[in-house]
């Protein structure tokens, strides 16, 4: 039975379990042991794969299987992978900004709530983006955005077969 909890219009809510984040290998190690340090719950890479280079279509399975929120950096995985993500039901979160792995990790500390919001709400396959932008002031500015959810994924695999279609004899 999983614990409720009582909303101010005294509704009863269904506490969501914790999330689980697996760290793709270009996340380091110091990465994910600074998101458990902070109370996250981390799969790293190393912990799954060691040292060795697995395709991502590996890690990416892994993590629909085990309902799992993969964590990356490489951008590349949006066009790449986006027809894997969606046919196994995987969620990812590509990290994009130009600042550090632990300076990442501190802003994904900050904003855990922001993050967790958006996963709850988007479903059981998705492409996300949490960016954290670098102010002048040395103060990060996050946003965490939908890159792709199944109806724009299959909207476009629609286009694909018109365009196929078009250029059969």
């Amino acid at each position: 039975m999983k614990p409720t909890s009582t909303t101010r219009s005294g509704t009863s809510t269904v506490a969501q379990p914790d999330l689980i984040f697996f760290t793709d290998r270009d996340l380091a190690r110091a990465f994910p042991a600074a998101l458990a340090e902070a109370g996250f719950a981390i799969e790293p890479y190393a912990k799954h794969y060691g040292e060795v280079s697995v395709p991502d279509e590996d890690w990416i399975a892994l993590t629909a299987a085990r309902g799992w929120i993969g964590l990356t950096r490489d951008k590349r995985i949006r066009y790449l992978q986006a027809d894997h993500i969606m046919t196994v039901a995987a969620r990812v979160v590509i990290l994009k900004s130009k600042i550090s792995n632990l300076d990442f990790a501190t802003a994904l500390v900050r904003h855990k709530r922001r993050l967790n919001a958006f996963i709850n709400r988007s479903g059981p396959r998705f492409i996300g983006r949490f960016k954290a932008s670098a102010e002048p002031d040395g103060s990060l500015t996050p946003s965490v955005e939908m890159w792709l959810d199944p109806e724009t994924w299959a909207d476009g695999l629609k286009r694909k077969e018109l365009l196929k279609a078009r250029n059969r004899p």
